[in-house]
């Protein structure tokens, strides 16, 4: 039985953590922000919600969530390398993932993330209310994604390393001289 979800070599992707199943969740904040959800989440805990993994750089993000297997990414935009981009290419991740914001309650942040692709913002500085939150929200969170991968209009995102690729080699603009039939000698392609 299929949920009608794909993964990015076409195999049917595994539906939403199941009634106690355990969520993974990657925690991408300044240190003191991450702290709190580490000390309280640990792998093994009573809540199944657990963070496998945290950092303070979003430059290894994409590559650690397809390593990790995570579901639940919370990313700050004060971490270096953090982009309005990276939010949307997460929120179009082929497998089911939830971009949560933490941000500052300060400033336009939380519009800024939502309107990138985050599902919802939790606010700095982090407690255990914050924490709470996170662990009582994440199957709302999760059901939201899943449902919003199967309507008709949504469109997985290009595939990390497909996008590196791409990235890596820049576009190209060649001129090839050759024959043609109708005249002219030069063609240009892309």
């Amino acid at each position: 039985m299929t949920n009608g979800l794909l993964t990015r070599s076409g195999r049917p992707a595994a539906p939403p953590p199941e009634e106690g199943e355990r969520v993974k969740v990657y925690i991408c904040a300044p240190p003191e922000d991450s702290r709190l959800f580490v000390s309280l989440l640990p792998p093994g805990n009573p809540h199944k919600v657990e963070v496998v993994s945290f950092g303070d750089d979003a430059s290894i993000l994409e590559q650690d969530i397809g390593q990790l297997g995570v579901s639940v990414v919370v990313l700050s935009p004060l971490v270096r390398n953090y982009s309005d981009r990276l939010v949307a290419r997460l929120a179009r991740w082929p497998e089911l993932l939830v971009v949560v914001g933490l941000v500052p309650p300060t400033g336009d942040w939380a519009r800024q993330v939502t309107a990138a692709g985050a599902v919802d913002v939790l606010r700095t500085p982090v407690t255990e209310q914050t924490v709470d939150m996170l662990v009582s929200s994440v199957p709302v969170w999760l059901q939201k994604a899943a449902k919003l991968r199967m309507e008709p209009g949504w469109i997985a995102g290009v595939p990390p390393d497909v996008a590196q690729a791409v990235q890596a080699m820049g576009y190209r603009q060649g001129i090839w001289p050759f024959w043609g039939p109708k005249g002219g000698v030069g063609k240009t392609t892309l």
